[in-house]
């Protein structure tokens, strides 16, 4: 279990040891069990593991062009016409080295 997760837990519990505790209880085994699921299913189809990998590098792109100082510093109107080419280049840019890094494990 993560640690936002028991923050979550403890702030939603407000100083209760009871719902802490109960918190705990309830969370620990869905999140073991959603875990399990999910690695089954990825198991199953490991082109959505690449496919979560490009969508990463999509909102990372994305990201990039809506940084404030970036806007502040060449125009919002100019990181607008980035808008979709940092978007494509960011997932591009995941995609090129989860393919590189899996040719480069398969040598070694």
């Amino acid at each position: 279990m993560s640690l936002d997760n028991v923050l979550a837990i403890a702030a939603v519990a407000r100083g209760s040891t009871f719902l802490l505790v109960f918190g705990l209880l309830i969370s620990i085994p869905l999140i073991v069990a959603g875990a399990a699921i999910i690695l089954a299913v990825l198991q199953r189809l490991p082109i959505l593991v690449w496919a979560g990998a490009v969508l990463l590098g999509w909102i990372a792109g994305d990201m990039l062009v809506s940084d404030p100082f970036l806007i502040g510093r060449y125009g919002p109107a100019r990181m607008e016409e980035l808008h979709y080419p940092a978007a494509i280049a960011g997932a591009a840019l995941v995609l090129v080295a989860g393919l590189a890094a899996r040719r480069f494990s398969a040598r070694h």
